[in-house]
């Protein structure tokens, strides 16, 4: 059965004056790789969302995948490897003004993985230093939350609300348990009214309708 959690969600937000506002959050997933001599490996997408940026690989979950599962085949269709083993690094919430499309971003490390990397049709492959990362051509938060990201340690969460894609108007980061109780309808309250208004009424529901292997800090991946 699929994973409620991994399809398009309609949540109903409420503002301080009582306005309901409805948004549709949008699951993606984003995988960075990372080999021996601790390089990691980037693409220059080609095309569509983000074209000329420099990102990891991802893209959306299909129906009937998990998102590991969306996270190991985005990664072979956008570079060639295959990967054997994620880890789940962080989460990160995108919102873009007068945009309802929150993207729901879960965010995976591989250093278990065979294949060629190859050039795609969507994204050009290229092995960067750490000290040689192109934030400059990259989106603006990969500048606050990659580097977290690097350093290692605790899971993260991070929010960001864009105006176009060049302005940062509101951010947060913060290291997190991204375990089943680390809800969507919670994120999304406390960004819309500043945590004000509270989630007790989805706790129950959400606690047991989330898959585990979405929220697994480890996960083997099983070819298809």
């Amino acid at each position: 059965m699929q994973n409620w959690l991994e399809q398009e969600i309609s949540v109903k937000s409420f503002d301080l004056s009582e306005k309901v506002i409805m948004t549709t959050r949008k699951i993606l997933t984003l995988t960075l790789v990372r080999n021996v001599a601790d390089e990691i490996l980037l693409g220059l997408k080609k095309r569509g969302f983000g074209e000329g940026k420099w990102n990891g690989f991802g893209g959306k979950v299909e129906p009937g995948e998990t998102i590991p599962q969306a996270a190991a085949r985005e990664l072979t269709e956008e570079c060639g490897l295959q990967a054997h083993y994620l880890t789940k690094v962080g989460l990160l919430d995108f919102e873009f003004v007068n945009d309802p499309v929150i993207l729901e971003v879960h965010v995976f490390e591989t250093r278990q993985y065979s294949g060629t990397v190859i050039e795609t049709e969507e994204m050009c492959p290229k092995w960067y230093k750490i000290e040689d990362i192109p934030f400059q051509n990259m989106w603006l938060d990969d500048a606050v939350w990659f580097p977290r990201y690097l350093k290692g340690g605790p899971q993260f969460y991070g929010y960001f609300l864009y105006k176009g894609f060049d302005t940062i108007l509101k951010q947060e980061l913060k290291s997190t348990d991204l375990s089943p109780a680390t809800t969507v309808f919670e994120r999304a309250v406390s960004h819309q009214n500043g945590g004000k208004e509270s989630c007790s009424s989805f706790r129950k529901i959400i606690k047991s309708s989330m898959a585990l292997e979405n929220a697994a800090e480890h996960v083997a991946i099983t070819p298809q």
